[in-house]
């Protein structure tokens, strides 16, 4: 088997080979591979095929596939597709303005939400009710 059909095996799969490897995602560019931890993930950007993932650095990663895709690869749980075009981390929400239907997130502009307040508040609740029961 050529090292390259391994190569893209391997990229196109989310991590699971380790306790400490298992909330990390590889993002394969032509030079290099990129370890990211999903915590570190702020939000997501759909721009047609391609993905732009914002750190919490404030840095941006390009990755060559749909945010539909990625958003399955994610997992569900952590995070909320608030719109065709954004994924957003439940953990860095800091303020949902109703009127205006925009959250704002930790060091970010405004990003436009297209779902209900009810849904969005939801999703938020899932995460604040599991994590109050683990404890």
């Amino acid at each position: 088997m050529p090292l390259t059909y391994i190569f893209i095996v391997i990229t196109s799969l989310p991590i699971n080979l380790s306790h400490n490897m298992t909330n990390k995602i590889i993002v394969n560019s032509q030079d290099h591979l990129q370890f990211i931890q999903k915590d570190e993930i702020v939000f997501c950007k759909s721009d047609n095929n391609y993905t732009y993932i914002h750190l919490k650095d404030g840095s941006e990663v390009l990755l060559c596939k749909s945010l539909s895709k990625f958003s399955k690869e994610l997992g569900q749980g952590a995070f909320i597709r608030i719109s065709q075009s954004y994924l957003i981390s439940k953990e860095y929400i800091k303020k949902i303005d109703k009127r205006n239907k925009q959250v704002y997130l930790i060091n970010e502009a405004p990003i436009k939400f297209t779902i209900s307040i009810k849904e969005f508040l939801s999703q938020i609740t899932e995460v604040l009710i599991d994590t109050i029961q683990i404890k």
